[in-house]
């Protein structure tokens, strides 16, 4: 159940990014919405022992998130 539910945050994330932003820059509310989703997979996984799956996703994550904050300093300047 969890698993779907954080998939559909990523595909959230994804209609947002295709539908309301132009071709050069990623939105701050598809980052959002791919970290969430990304995170409760994270939370799957550990919760059915899926270490490895857990894992990757979580490099993902930190990813995703180094990208936020990447836009979001580039925002400031």
């Amino acid at each position: 159940m969890i698993s779907e539910i954080c998939l559909i945050f990523v595909v959230v994330g994804w209609l947002i990014q295709f539908l309301c932003s132009d071709s050069k820059k990623i939105s701050i509310t598809f980052v959002c919405f791919y970290l969430f989703g990304i995170l409760l997979l994270v939370i799957d996984g550990v919760l059915n022992n899926l270490v490895n799956l857990a894992i990757l996703n979580f490099i993902c994550f930190v990813i995703g998130l180094s990208v936020l904050i990447k836009i979001a300093r580039s925002k400031k300047h």
